[in-house]
């Protein structure tokens, strides 16, 4: 960060007091295949016109809603990376 507020020292502060508390605790990842085997997977999906919200009429009365998408990568059958947005274009109907 070039110009870091004060809020970003108060969040830093916090975050490491946060991990020194949490120093013996942690995240395991284990194999149950073969040894020496990485399992990486990544799922991604989307609805069609899911998001009801996101309804509008144009000009010619079709009704138009965003979709949404997802998105998770584990590694050895635990998530590391997940997320989900509103796509920007608008789905026809």
């Amino acid at each position: 960060m070039e110009n870091p507020s004060d809020q970003d020292y108060i969040n830093i502060k916090r975050t490491l007091k946060y991990m020194k508390r949490q120093s013996t605790k942690g995240l395991f990842y284990r194999s149950y295949g073969e040894k020496d085997t990485i399992e990486l997977h990544a799922f991604c999906d989307a609805d069609y016109a899911g998001d009801v919200n996101t309804r509008e009429k144009d000009h010619t009365k079709d009704i138009k809603r965003k979709s949404t998408s997802g998105c998770i990568i584990m590694y050895f059958y635990s998530p590391i990376a997940w997320g989900s947005r509103l796509q920007t274009l608008v789905a026809n109907r």
